[in-house]
């Protein structure tokens, strides 16, 4: 009999803490602010997230930012893990919420060389710094999923790389509870 209680315990309390679990991947549109607007045009790339609700009304999330840039340059990218902090608002089908992301970004540019007017490959230049972002949005919830949420927001992020950047990140995706 303990040993039966102590399995169904063991169910619910897992149960519980899995529910609270969630993944969310997003599209990324991105739009240079002050000196790095003189650098690139705009970038796009993936966001993939791994978080946990606190409560209904806070997540904590781990993510990974992959950012393609249009620029000048061969080939420039951002790469970025950061931690994220959301304290939701409201309850209902829409939430909007507020938080803060920090972390450490990476930026690789390559550049194509050559010698003798012949192709050698490239060389790459990589530079890595502290950043973090304001963030705010909206969750959406579907009246046909308990688990789905559409998610719909925007980050001012700044990074301290040699020459500072910021950008404004409009994202757009699909979170799903576990």
């Amino acid at each position: 009999m303990k040993k039966t209680l102590t399995i169904a315990v063991l169910l619910f309390l897992g149960k519980l803490t899995v529910a609270q679990f969630y993944v969310d991947a997003e599209a990324t549109t991105v739009i240079p602010v002050g000196n790095f607007n003189s650098q690139v045009n705009y970038g796009i790339g993936p966001k993939f997230n791994l978080g946990y609700s606190l409560n209904r009304n806070m997540d904590v999330s781990v993510g990974y930012e992959f950012l393609f840039f249009e620029t000048m340059q061969f080939n420039f990218k951002i790469m970025s893990e950061t931690a994220a902090f959301k304290h939701k608002f409201g309850a209902g089908n829409f939430n909007p919420y507020l938080g803060v992301k920090a972390g450490i970004y990476h930026s690789k540019t390559e550049i194509p060389s050559f010698f003798k007017e012949q192709y050698t490959g490239t060389t790459s230049k990589k530079e890595n710094a502290f950043g973090f972002a304001p963030i705010a949005g909206i969750l959406y919830n579907p009246k046909w999923s308990e688990n789905l949420k559409f998610d719909i927001s925007g980050s001012y992020s700044i990074v301290d790389f040699k020459n500072k950047s910021e950008f404004l990140s409009l994202n757009i995706g699909v979170l799903y509870r576990l």
